[in-house]
Order: C-alpha cells, then sequence, then structure tokens
C-alpha cells in the first residue's frame, strides 16, 4: 500500500488540477478504506489529509475539520511532525473560516511551536502570522501585535523572507484597529510594493 501511495496521490492531484473534487474525494476515500484494512496508519493520515483539503475546496467546512482532526490523531500516534505541523496549520484555517476563533488560535500556536522545534523557520513565521490574523479578526489588537512580531522575526531569518507580505498585511490591519491611520497607510503603501504576484494582498491593502 505505501507503494501504491504515491500513485493514489497523483490522481488526486490530477483530478484537482481539473477541478474534478468530487472524483478525487471518491478516490480518497477509496485510498482511506485500504489503509484502514492494511492498518496503515501514516497512509490513512495522508488519506485524510487529503480528503480535508477536497471537502474544504468543496466548502464542507464540517467534513473537512473531521477528517483534518483523524489526520492529527494519526500524525501524532506515529510522531511525524513535519505533517502534524501542516495539518493543524489547515485546521486553524478551517476554524478560522467556522468562526472558531479560540480553535484556530489554539492549532496555529501548536503548528508553530512544531515549526520551531523542527526549525523550520520559513514556515513557523506563516503560522504566526495566521495566529496573529486570527486576533486581528476578534480585535484582539494586543494579541496579534505579539503573534506578528514573533512573524517577523522569524521571517527576517528565512531565506527569501517569504511571509513578508503577510506581516505588512497584519500590521496595516493592526494599525487601523488600533487607530492610528498614518501608520495603516504606510503599511498598506509597503504591502502594494512587495505584493506585485498576489492579487489578494493587494486587494486587501486598496481596501
Amino acid at each position: 500500500l505505501h507503494d501504491s501511495f504515491p500513485i493514489f496521490s497523483h490522481y488526486l492531484q490530477t483530478q484537482r488540477r481539473r477541478g474534478q473534487y468530487e472524483k478525487a474525494v471518491e478516490f480518497a476515500l477509496e485510498a482511506l478504506n485500504k489503509a484502514g484494512r492494511a492498518h496503515a496508519g501514516m497512509v490513512q493520515a495522508q488519506a485524510h489529509g487529503n480528503l480535508a483539503n477536497y471537502y474544504l475546496y468543496l466548502g464542507n467546512i464540517g467534513g473537512a475539520s473531521e477528517h483534518l482532526q483523524q489526520a492529527i490523531q494519526l500524525f501524532e500516534a506515529v510522531d511525524a511532525r513535519a505533517d502534524l505541523m501542516i495539518d493543524l496549520n489547515l485546521l486553524g484555517i478551517v476554524d478560522d473560516a467556522d468562526g472558531d476563533v479560540s480553535g484556530a488560535t489554539r492549532s496555529y500556536e501548536r503548528a508553530y511551536q512544531i515549526g520551531v522545534e523542527l526549525d523550520r523557520k520559513a514556515d513557523a513565521a506563516l503560522y504566526a502570522a495566521n495566529e496573529s490574523l486570527a486576533f486581528i479578526k476578534d480585535k484582539q489588537w494586543s494579541h496579534a501585535a505579539t503573534w506578528n512580531r514573533k512573524a517577523s522575526d522569524l521571517d527576517r531569518q528565512a531565506d527569501g523572507k517569504p511571509t513578508a507580505p503577510y506581516i505588512a498585511r497584519n500590521q496595516a490591519r493592526i494599525a487601523a484597529g488600533q487607530g492610528n491611520m498614518n501608520e495603516a497607510v504606510q503599511w498598506c503603501h509597503a504591502l502594494l510594493l512587495d505584493s506585485q504576484k498576489n492579487q489578494i494582498l493587494r486587494w486587501e491593502a486598496y481596501e
């Protein structure tokens, strides 16, 4: 089964590129059933993670959350920390989309801690920025600022500073939320210069 899993993954990626998410879900369920019969914990966890991604694309937040929680339990059981980190961050995104701020921040913080322990600075910076954004949405400005500083500190140590535009976005929103509009405008200008290829972030800066 472990040898065949790359074939499953390739098929799933192909269906996703084609926009055929229902077929991808059907195939991922088949992979999950086979993994369960073979008692292959790592493969089961990966299949749950794939299903979570496809349910999320289909707008099924509850289904995505359920599969992510199962994936996380399985990754914990086999001590697959890098995979665990990724799915914890995704669970944070799902909880955030569902309006569960406390759930989102718990997941982001765990992902961040694992990223730091694994010396994955770019990943940890992104998870800290996600944590900051969750607090921004909940108008917890002090917590948001603290986590954005953590993201910035790590991002400066990462190759290429990949999280810098998201940190700038967060800083602009924190400044605006605290009534510092001049500072917010300065951060928005910086964001426009630093997000040439990210249209979503550019749109946020204009807003």
